[in-house]
């Protein structure tokens, strides 16, 4: 599991976000790379005191794709386009609203450390809530690297029955990876 340490500082409707942890170091330079900041950016947002509006957002992060999930060995995070560790740097523009919500981002392999996703692409992801307890959403991720292009493209739904206390989940995809063969 990771242990991180998070802070953040708001500025009106501009939000530096910033968290530092352990990491696996990387080989031939254990020293410089067992601690780092997995995620760190700015955000803006345009209306600071609610959680409707656009946003946008530069920096390290994960890309908003499918049901992002906190259980990074959950089999739809480690092998559905964000694996543990697989935060990258891009841009994220959102719109929020009462009944959906939209988020397209852009983002590209890691520059400065070896990263476990060698991959730059774009991402999208939209939901829409059906009623106040049922939601659906579709995605599509594309992807490329030195060895491959993946394509990703799915739904997901949720299910909230709060007199249970429970949250049902899903997430469907289809997953296309081509393999650079020259």
């Amino acid at each position: 599991m990771q242990l991180e340490l998070y802070a953040s500082a708001k500025f009106d409707s501009v939000t530096v976000h910033l968290n530092f942890s352990p990491r696996p170091s990387q080989f031939g330079n254990r020293a410089a790379t067992s601690v780092w900041a997995r995620e760190h950016y700015v955000m803006w947002q345009q209306k600071p005191d609610e959680g409707n509006g656009l946003f946008v957002r530069l920096g390290r992060f994960m890309p908003v794709f499918g049901l992002r999930l906190a259980e990074h060995p959950t089999y739809t995070r480690r092998f559905g386009g964000v694996p543990l560790y697989g935060d990258t740097y891009g841009l994220h523009v959102a719109y929020m609203a009462p009944k959906f919500e939209a988020h397209a981002t852009g983002f590209l392999e890691d520059p400065l450390i070896s990263p476990v996703v060698h991959d730059t692409g774009g991402a999208v992801y939209t939901e829409y809530r059906v009623t106040e307890r049922f939601q659906v959403g579709a995605e599509a991720m594309i992807t490329r690297s030195d060895d491959d292009k993946k394509f990703r493209y799915g739904a997901t739904a949720k299910l909230h029955i709060p007199e249970a206390k429970l949250l049902l989940q899903t997430e469907f995809q289809f997953y296309n990876q081509v393999i650079n063969t020259t």
